[in-house]
């Protein structure tokens, strides 16, 4: 099988000095996002990269009272986290367990049993690990979104539909089209508390890219959090982008002070190796330029005056064209040009 695959990106290489990089992307995209090569290649992969993560997290970073349930985040392959909600003392809830060795260590350790399995997206650090959790654990059920179609689940949601666990525990499923077409996040409600499980839709601060979906799914996606998730809600990425994001976010807002609070703090926990998740809901309202499209001085400064999709639009490519505050605030200056 490897024979096949490494001719294939032989392949792919030498035809790569003759097809326009757009179409090359196409191909590369759509050979990751299958089975056989995407899903062999990323695991083959994740063996080479075990336990090289740049974050350590210990301690649950939510324990809620009455010991009605904990939250854990389990760092991989340097920016990724899976995430593990306990309920119930032994058991818990999975979300996007792509790195299956090290999460099986951590159940193992705790004692825990795992009951559901919470899917965002198809996207092999999101749900490579599907396939071994299921083998270890036969009962598991898998949620995942009813429009992706490269990887099978138990269950197949919808927008708007809602996963009871138990009486203090439920889910409702947020469609948020657009980095795939079948993108969903996970609004929790754990007793009082909420957390949002975002993936790769909503970052700190930024927002994963437009692969799939077109720019009115993007935006209408943007949209639909910012109406159904409340201010309270901690938001549990996919990935540690956050200094990143808060420095594009910075190009963009530059008199936003709360942002540049957010990015000393953010950038001193990545020097120490420390997480800078979750945020909450509210901060991302506060700075999140995404979130914020609608609002008259983010569409001045990207001359997007009174359309919000265009707005959604202009940030994605500043952000996916530029690679630091300096190349963003050029890239700013030239639109007014």
């Amino acid at each position: 099988m490897w024979e096949i695959i490494i001719g294939i990106v032989a392949l792919i290489i030498i035809l790569s000095f003759r097809i326009p990089q757009r179409i090359m992307f196409a191909i590369g995209y759509k050979l990751f996002t299958t089975q056989l090569i995407g899903h062999n290649g990323y695991m083959y992969y994740l063996k080479k990269q075990r336990d090289h993560s740049h974050t350590t997290i210990i301690e649950p970073f939510l324990k809620l009272e009455d010991g009605l349930g904990e939250v854990h985040a389990i760092p991989f392959l340097g920016d990724n986290y899976t995430y593990v909600v306990i309920y119930e003392n032994t058991k818990c809830l999975l979300i996007d367990p792509a790195e299956p060795y090290k999460v099986l260590k951590f159940l193992k350790e705790q004692k825990l049993t795992p009951t559901h399995l919470l899917t965002t997206h198809h996207h092999w650090d999101h749900a490579g690990g599907n396939f071994l959790m299921r083998e270890t654990f036969p009962k598991l059920m898998i949620y995942g979104s009813a429009l992706e179609k490269n990887v099978k689940f138990d269950v197949s949601v919808h927008d708007k539909d809602v996963i009871r666990i138990s009486d203090d525990l439920s889910i409702e499923c947020i469609m948020t089209e657009g980095h795939t077409l079948g993108h969903v996040c996970y609004l929790m409600h754990l007793g009082d508390t909420n957390l949002l499980f975002s993936g790769d839709a909503l970052f700190c601060a930024g927002a994963g890219k437009l692969f799939e979906g077109t720019i009115q799914q993007y935006a209408a996606s943007f949209l639909r959090l910012r109406e159904r998730v409340p201010p309270n809600a901690f938001v549990c990425c996919g990935h540690e982008y956050s200094v990143s994001n808060l420095e594009f976010a910075a190009s963009i807002e530059p008199d936003n002070k709360l942002l540049h609070q957010k990015l000393l703090w953010a950038s001193s926990q990545r020097e120490k190796s420390l997480p800078t998740l979750p945020t909450t809901f509210a901060e991302e309202l506060a700075y999140n330029p995404f979130l914020r499209a609608s609002l008259p001085h983010l569409q001045e400064v990207t001359c997007t005056k009174n359309n919000h999709v265009m707005t959604i639009q202009m940030l994605r490519m500043i952000k996916d064209k530029g690679k630091n505050a300096e190349e963003w605030t050029l890239l700013l200056e030239s639109l007014k040009k």
